[in-house]
């Protein structure tokens, strides 16, 4: 038995994906992104999201569309999203604005991100969560290593980060895993990613913020973040913040987290001067 419903829900999902290609033409690009942080508070803010009646998500929790998919075409990414005849219907029955959105956590350090982005979207919202750079790495480092991806204790995988990235560096591609998966200080390193999409996007279309200031003043930053992406924040004043946590399965030690923190003063100062946020300068 739960291997026929397996299988007839397999058949249901590909005739929902049929369905979704036959439409293509009829459904909407997103009208923002959530581009990162990874392990930097997104999947709360996702759930939150969903929450509100007025936006509708893609139904992968990760579309992926600009850095692994994008040789797949725009139009595959479209047929993901719902149709403008569902949005105006809703726009009709409640009198609020409809927003369509996708969260990918990678895209915020992709090198070619920005322009594929404003290639085919370029009025798009974008959101980016930021966290501690020492313990949203310290973090990363851990799924890691409970996934089975990382043999290396902490301080050494991020000795070994530049050997592992270089080659993927050079050649300006993410195929390989590297670029992602063991980029513990290149994911932190906020700034430099964010000089790329200041370059291509105006500074009011990007929404910049400190996770930890979100859990500690749900009802400021949610409110900040309906208004950047157009929906109205009234929707879901009487909910809370589903808060799924950013603690660590194992503590990082202060002695530890002082030697990492000098690695990223500089990044730090640099994302201070940019967007106005700081971890390691003194400076909130």
């Amino acid at each position: 038995m739960p291997h026929e419903l397996s299988r007839a829900a397999q058949v249901r999902a590909m005739s929902r994906r049929v369905g979704q290609r036959l439409t293509t033409s009829a459904r909407v690009l997103p009208d923002f992104l959530v581009i990162g942080a990874q392990k930097a508070g997104t999947t709360s803010l996702g759930h939150f999201l969903g929450i509100h009646p007025d936006i509708f998500w893609s139904p992968r929790a990760e579309m992926h569309f600009f850095d692994r998919d994008y040789d797949r075409g725009l139009g595959w990414y479209r047929s993901w999203f719902e149709r403008r005849s569902v949005l105006e219907a809703h726009e009709r029955r409640t009198g609020r604005p409809a927003r369509v959105g996708e969260k990918t956590p990678a895209y915020l350090v992709i090198p070619d991100g920005p322009t594929r982005v404003h290639k085919a979207m370029p009025d798009v919202r974008l959101v980016v969560s930021v966290r501690d750079p020492v313990r949203r790495a310290y973090s990363q480092w851990g799924m890691n290593k409970r996934m089975n991806r990382e043999p290396l204790p902490f301080l050494d995988a991020l000795a070994a980060e530049p050997e592992r990235v270089a080659s993927v560096d050079a050649s300006r591609s993410v195929s390989g895993t590297s670029y992602l998966d063991h980029g513990y200080a290149l994911r932190s390193r906020y700034a430099e990613h964010l000089e790329r999409w200041l370059a291509v996007f105006d500074r009011s279309q990007l929404l910049v913020y400190r996770c930890e200031d979100l859990y500690a003043d749900p009802a400021t930053w949610t409110t900040r973040i309906f208004d950047h992406i157009g929906v109205d924040p009234s929707a879901v004043s009487d909910l809370a913040l589903p808060h799924l946590g950013l603690g660590d399965r194992e503590p990082l030690d202060a002695a530890t987290y002082e030697q990492v923190a000098e690695r990223f003063r500089a990044a730090d100062a640099q994302l201070q001067d940019l967007v106005g946020l700081s971890y390691l300068q003194g400076v909130t």
